[in-house]
Order: structure tokens, then sequence, then C-alpha cells
């Protein structure tokens, strides 16, 4: 019976997903310009009483240009590039597409992202989302929001211009009071990131989160978060979170399978399978 009822669902998933949406004007020009489609495939699967049973088969499609450029995602996101090849408009339907909501990028001289404007699809008013600071050619800070409440993330670099500290900087709604998080990246002498330390300053909590390549490549990544308590101010005890994630590629060096594990670090508990078309 629930084999029958996940045929239905998955049937269902790919129907509308086959449905052809009216198509506007504004985004005719996108289309036209459509020189190659890649389409994914993603399976779900849930992993109970010794092996997977599925769960979801879903699938989202990308369209480039003749330069290699994407210029859509599933039909309702587009994009527009300089002649540097930088992304320097995003039109997209959050409901319909009739009148599209957009996105701007701004960049200085050398190329370098300055700011991102929203554009509201119902007045045309726009208003800086995001703003960003350099010096010495490095990102130095990121300013998200506009008002009095804006979270900042303050970046320092080390002697090999590689990413050494984010300090995110954040007003917390629900405890009404301003919160901040640290985190410290390291790397091997490839420059691939190896470990990264976040902790909410002020917390003893930390997560840990440990990074292995094969063939430069992402093959795991394992999250532990770390809860010290003192007792008695004589020992301290860790409560210690677990989680591990697996990835595969293919010959492309595309994602083709990505497994989440339990606890264990041995027993699977999700798995995603990719397919390219």
């Amino acid at each position: 019976m629930k084999t029958f009822i996940y045929l239905i669902a998955i049937f269902v998933l790919l129907s509308c997903s086959n449905r052809r949406a009216p198509v506007y004007e504004w985004q005719q020009k996108y289309f036209a310009q459509e020189k190659k489609r890649l389409v994914t495939i993603i399976t779900g699967y849930e992993f109970e009483n010794g092996k997977y049973k599925l769960s979801f088969i879903d699938s989202t499609y990308e369209t480039f240009n003749n330069k290699g450029q994407k210029i859509s995602s599933n039909g309702t996101q587009f994009y527009k590039y300089n002649a540097q090849g930088k992304v320097i408009e995003e039109e997209y339907c959050p409901r319909s597409c009739e009148i599209p909501a957009k996105i701007k990028y701004v960049y200085d001289e050398y190329n370098r992202l300055l700011k991102v404007i929203n554009v509201s699809k119902l007045d045309s008013l726009e208003y800086v989302s995001e703003v960003y600071t350099y010096q010495n050619n490095l990102l130095v800070k990121k300013t998200i929001g506009a008002d009095s409440l804006a979270t900042t993330e303050t970046y320092t670099y080390d002697n090999r211009s590689r990413l050494r500290t984010r300090l995110t900087t954040e007003f917390n709604t629900f405890s009404n009071k301003w919160i901040k998080y640290q985190e410290t990246m390291f790397y091997n002498s490839n420059d691939s990131l190896i470990m990264r330390k976040k902790q909410l300053v002020g917390s003893p909590e930390i997560i840990i989160s440990k990074y292995v390549y094969a063939n430069n490549l992402l093959s795991t990544q394992r999250d532990t978060t770390l809860n010290p308590t003192s007792l008695l101010g004589k020992q301290t005890v860790y409560t210690i979170n677990l989680n591990q994630k697996n990835f595969k590629y293919n010959s492309k060096g595309k994602l083709i399978e990505k497994i989440s594990l339990q606890p264990d670090y041995k027993t699977p508990y999700l798995k995603w399978t990719y397919e390219y078309k």
C-alpha cells in the first residue's frame, strides 16, 4: 500500500513539472537565449530497517546561453550579465510572473560587488539590502539590511589571503538583544578548508566542522557540537551532537550522491541521488 502511495505521489510530481505555465514577454527574452538545458533529477530516500525507502522524486532545470552563462532556473528565476560576466540583475516570480520582482547587483571599477538592491514588484521602489566594503582588494565587511538593526559580517585573512575569521553581529528578535557569532577557518596546503569552528560569543557551546577531500572534491563533512558543562567547578562534561554527510561525484566532478549519517558515523539516515540530463 505504501509503495502504491509513493508511486502516485511521484506521478503527480512529474505531471505537475511537465505542465506548461504561460510565458510573459519579459520572460521570452530569456528563453530566446537558451542554447543548453540541464535537468537535475533529485531522488530522496529514508533508511529504515536496514534498507532505503523511496521518499520523493523531484526535478529542477537550468538553462544556459551560448557563453555558458546560466540565464534561468526552473523558468522562474532569470539572470543578466555585464561585459565581464558578472550577474547585474536577477528577475524572478514570487507569485505571479506577470510583473517580476528584481534584484540588482552594483560593481565598482574593479568588478567587485559593492551593493545589492531589491526592487519591489508592487511599486518598483528600490532599497539596498547588502553593502560590501573592501580593503587591499579583500572583502572586510558585509552589511545585510539598511536600517539600525542591520546584520554585519566582518572578515580577517591570513598571509595567503585566505579567510581566517568571520564575526557576525545580528539582532535576535526573540531575546531582543544583539548577539555575535565568531567563526575561525583552517586550511590544508592546497588552500582547501579542512576545519571551521563556530561559537556564539559568550557561550561555551562550540560547533566544529571538519572537511575531507578526494581529488580536490569534498567527500566528507562532519559537524560536532560540544556543550561543556562544569560540575562543581572541578570537571567538565561534554554533551556531543554529531552530524556527518558523505558526498560522491561523477567523472565530471558533479555531485551524484549525498548521504547523511546517524551519530555513529556508520548508519545511514537519509540519502539523495542526483541525475543530470
